[in-house]
């Protein structure tokens, strides 16, 4: 059966999206294992940076392989689903497959942080800095120049 860009499209966001959500579901499963939590623990209950780097590279790791597998699956139980294919290239064989299995590996990806940005709430981050006051802008014509200063410290100019 010969697919259209656009459906070859959609099915590429509807593979990811189970790519995704069986990947999640996974992991999460394998959280529950006390060899997994061992090898692989969660970085947020590391307190040293580097292990918290560590660990955070490792679960961005598993997460690819794992994303990759699942992409390596689907492109060999649905061999019609190829991309640049159905675009009308004239690149085939290995070359095709390769960039089906990275877009549907890498958008998996990108589809997971959109699906996780959209579930968290609207609260501002504490670790933010705000910084409130009134600024004047000094411009020296001759010169050519704007300056920031904070509204009555503005040099040789008072409230």
């Amino acid at each position: 059966m010969k697919h259209d860009g656009v459906s070859v499209a959609a099915m590429i966001v509807l593979a990811s999206f189970v790519i995704d959500r069986t990947k999640a579901g996974g992991l999460f499963l394998l959280a529950g294992l006390d060899y997994w939590q061992k090898r692989f623990p969660e970085p947020a209950t590391l307190k040293d940076h580097k292990k918290r780097a560590h660990a955070i590279r490792a679960q961005k790791t598993v997460e690819f392989c794992a994303a990759g597998a699942l992409a390596l699956v689907i492109i060999l139980v649905f061999p019609d689903l190829r991309f640049l294919q159905a675009l009308g290239s004239n690149a085939g064989g290995i070359m095709d497959f390769a960039f089906t299995w990275l877009a549907l590996t890498t958008g998996a990806d990108q589809l997971g942080d959109l699906l996780k940005g959209s579930s968290k709430s609207e609260q501002a981050d504490p670790k933010l800095l705000q910084i409130t006051g009134d600024l004047r802008l000094i411009g020296d014509e001759t010169k050519g120049t704007i300056k920031l200063a904070p509204l009555g410290h503005a040099a040789g100019f008072d409230k």
